[in-house]
């Protein structure tokens, strides 16, 4: 089952807030034009982002930002090249790289891609609930490298990644969304919404934050097959 709309419709900044209060696991895929783009959620909070944009790699930021040699990068790149681990786990595992600059450099990326997203003047959403582990299986030695053991807060994200559309608008029409400038404190929970009763089967098109709401509570109601 997957749920599906229009970003037009129902805005980027809701859908996050709505999966952070769902604490749900799952995948949500973004589309415009060509560009595609996904978030993964493990319990609520953002573990990835990625898009079919990206041009850099985990090794290369870190090498670009001082942090590693190139030499060090390509020994372990071909030990990810034969399929053994991802370059994280290899970092990790040689103890080359503190843990507190691992998980920044993540974060960081992660930020501005979904920032990114918000970037996009329309397009389409398909979330789909999912265990975490199999969606990890399925992504590559570079996306693999870029999830974080404990995620982002979807809330901060959202509320970030709004003010940071409006002040694009204001500076410059259309002009992409970049990294946030500074770290701000992640805001408190925002209290749930109040949503109507109401089902969800096979494929729904939603308008409004309450439609969507609902079909996440009743598609996790609903008896296993």
């Amino acid at each position: 089952m997957s749920l599906v709309g229009s970003l037009e419709d129902l805005g980027l900044g809701d859908i996050l807030q709505i999966v952070s209060l769902s604490r749900k696991s799952g995948v949500l895929n973004l589309n415009w034009g060509g560009v595609r783009g996904k978030i993964i959620f493990r319990d609520g909070q953002v573990v990835a982002a990625l898009t079919n944009q990206e041009k850099s790699n985990l090794g290369q930021t870190l090498i670009e930002r001082g942090f590693i040699p190139a030499a060090t990068v390509d020994r372990l790149q071909a030990k990810v090249g034969a399929g053994q681990t991802d370059l994280r786990q290899a970092l990790i595992q040689q103890d080359l790289l503190p843990h507190a600059i691992l998980d920044q450099v993540i974060k960081e990326h992660i930020e501005e891609v979904v920032f990114g997203f918000f970037a996009w003047p329309e397009g389409n959403f398909n979330f789909e609930l999912t265990e975490f582990e199999a969606e990890l299986k399925n992504l590559s030695p570079k996306g693999r490298a870029f999830v974080l053991d404990q995620g982002l807060s979807p809330q901060y994200l959202a509320m970030e990644g709004t003010r940071l559309q409006d002040e694009y608008r204001r500076e410059s029409a259309g002009a992409p969304v970049g990294p946030p400038r500074g770290r701000p404190s992640e805001p408190p929970p925002a209290p749930a919404p109040s949503p109507p009763a109401a089902g969800a089967s096979g494929e729904d098109d939603f308008s409004s934050v309450a439609d969507f709401v609902a079909a996440v509570e009743a598609r996790d109601h609903q008896p296993d097959p």
